[in-house]
């Protein structure tokens, strides 16, 4: 299963079965001060919560994920950092919560690995897609309690306005 097609699924998922108002993929959630931009495979967000979900098809991409500085940041590492904030352009938004995608077939053959990796990120939910169906193999918790503030949900709004008309776009 590659990445698309997870994605696919995910966003299908959240927005008719969980019924998210807000749901696009590749979402710029910078975090500019920390020298890179954030963009999560899928953003996914409602009145009450954001959860940010990374999509992996490798076990090299996974393990290159946790070099980013975004993890120290939603493991609570760096203190006394609001969830969200806007100075210029510059935005940083932190989760609610935080998931890993997976294939069931990169979960099954890098399990010992994958589940070795978390132990240190004890709040990391993990979400593995098998066709068209997936299981929660751990539960997200979440990193903090606050509601998204309005500028996460025009950034995921815009961001989902693009998709669909890149989508019409090559339709035509």
């Amino acid at each position: 299963m590659d990445s698309n097609a997870i994605k696919h699924y995910l966003h299908y998922y959240y927005r008719f079965n969980r019924q998210y108002d807000y749901v696009a993929t590749e979402v710029d959630l910078g975090l500019p001060y920390l020298g890179y931009g954030n963009i999560a495979d899928l953003a996914v967000c409602n009145d009450k919560e954001l959860i940010e979900i990374e999509v992996k098809t490798s076990i090299k991409d996974f393990k290159a994920d946790f070099v980013k500085n975004k993890h120290a940041i939603y493991k609570g590492e760096i203190k006394d950092l609001p969830t969200s904030y806007t100075k210029g352009k510059y935005n940083y938004i932190v989760p609610n919560k935080f998931y890993f995608a997976l294939s069931n077939e990169l979960y099954l053959k890098e399990r010992g690995t994958i589940e070795i990796i978390l132990q240190d990120f004890v709040g990391y939910g993990l979400i593995i897609l098998l066709g068209d169906r997936h299981y929660v193999n751990r539960r997200a918790t979440l990193i903090h309690k606050l509601k998204p503030e309005s500028f996460v949900y025009n950034r995921i709004a815009r961001r989902s306005s693009a998709e669909a008309y890149v989508l019409r776009d090559k339709s035509l």
